[in-house]
Formats: structure tokens, sequence, C-alpha cells
């Protein structure tokens, strides 16, 4: 457990040092969703209506706070490059 620990550790610090805090979150919180749903399914705990409504709020505002939502927008508005004619 103190190994996987180890590298888990390790890995969340190379990830903060190349990518921004957003994607460092996102990743992290991804990671604590998985190991919620793996122990659902294997241990059979309990996963509750205020457990998915607690999980979309925390995608719902990673979503809004990191501007996915206009980006998308920007990206399909945006005219296709037009191609180049090769001789």
């Amino acid at each position: 457990n103190v190994l996987t620990q180890l590298l888990c550790i390790s890995s969340v610090y190379r990830l903060t040092a190349v990518s921004s805090t957003l994607t460092c979150t996102m990743t992290v919180t991804v990671r604590k969703f998985i190991s919620i749903i793996f122990s659902v399914a294997y241990f059979g705990n309990p996963f509750s209506a205020m457990h998915w409504m607690g999980t979309m709020l925390v995608f719902a505002g990673v979503t809004i706070y990191s501007d996915i939502i206009s980006q998308v927008r920007a990206a399909s508005s945006s005219k296709p490059l037009a191609q180049k004619k090769i001789d």
C-alpha cells in the first residue's frame, strides 16, 4: 500500500510540473471517481442519488471553470481552412 501511494503522489507531482493546475485537479478528481465506482461495484457499497448529484456538480463546476463550453462553440463556428492546390 505504501508503494502504491508513493507511485500515486510521484505521478501527481510530475503531472503538476508539466500541466496546468486545472488539468491536475481534473485528473485527480477523475481518478477518485473511478476509485469510488470500483468500490461500489466490487465491494457493493451504496451509491445514492445524492452521490450522483455531487458527482454532476463537481464535473459541471470544472467544466464551467475551464470554459470548455465556449471553446467548443468557438471551434464549431470557425470556418474550415481552404485546401491548397498542389501543382
